[in-house]
């Protein structure tokens, strides 16, 4: 067995296979949206104060889910700093928001 799994270390097309899996594995990682944060919020219809905990500036959201249905954005003219933003809702509800 042990000579047998050398050969495959030395096989040319697996080195190749590892190669470009490592190669992804770089592409991913440089990918913001892989560095995000769920989070599940109470959000109102007035500015809101989320903690998104990322601790950097996020640069964007994906709503992943509410309850009862509403619609949710950032608050125009609040800051966003690397601790959270200003959400606002278009009615009281419960959002479940993948920051990153």
């Amino acid at each position: 067995m042990g000579t047998k799994a050398a050969e495959h270390f030395d096989d040319p097309r697996l080195v190749r296979l590892q190669n470009r899996i490592a190669d992804l594995e770089k592409q991913i990682a440089a990918i913001p949206f892989a560095e995000g944060r769920r989070v599940t919020v109470d959000v109102a219809t007035t500015p809101t104060r989320v903690e998104h905990g990322l601790g950097r500036v996020l640069n964007g959201m994906i709503v992943l889910g509410t309850s009862p249905d509403a619609s949710v954005g950032f608050t125009v003219g609040q800051e966003i700093d690397k601790q959270g933003c200003y959400l606002e809702a278009s009615a009281a509800a419960t959002f479940t928001i993948w920051f990153w």
